[in-house]
């Protein structure tokens, strides 16, 4: 069966119209999904960055210290709805005192063994990984980490 590999929203990979999770989809076959969809993702990275430029090129006229755009990433996988299962207890410490980008962990380190193949699934295909935590409004245990991938590293401020 072909893939059919397509971004929702503007930076939401799905393939065949599902979004992938980690318990039905294995780090080999995330790995080939991104090959064949790089062009798919990229493409969305770049539209995203060149619609945030356009917005703050605007905003800046009125707000001249306004932080400069950065590129953005797209939502290839949920790996689980506990953070806990995915992100090592050390991480969560470290991120609960961080003042930058709570909640979104860039090191493969960070991961539990189970989840790091995946980490290296997006390594593989030539993205860099990154993975998010966030609130979920819509799930009873209000919490989803997600698996994403950037094609240059985040920078923090200065």
């Amino acid at each position: 069966m072909p893939l059919g590999i397509s971004i929702l929203y503007g930076n939401v990979l799905q393939v065949n119209h599902e979004l992938l999770r980690a318990e039905n989809c294995s780090p080999r076959e995330l790995e080939n999904i991104l090959v064949l969809g790089r062009s798919a993702i990229l493409h969305a990275i770049d539209t995203m960055y060149e619609q945030y430029s356009l917005f703050r090129e605007v905003e800046a006229i009125t707000n001249p210290n306004i932080a400069p755009v950065q590129r953005g990433s797209v939502y290839v996988m949920q790996l689980a709805t506990k953070r806990e299962r995915v992100i090592t207890p050390e991480a969560i410490a470290q991120d609960r005192t961080s003042q930058y980008n709570r909640g979104v962990f860039s090191q493969g380190s960070a991961m539990m063994p189970a989840f790091r193949p995946f980490w290296e699934a997006v390594e593989a295909a030539a993205f860099i990984p990154e993975v998010r935590t966030t609130r979920a409004t819509s799930r009873k245990n209000g919490e989803v980490v997600d698996l994403l991938v950037r094609d240059v590293p985040l920078v923090a401020p200065d």
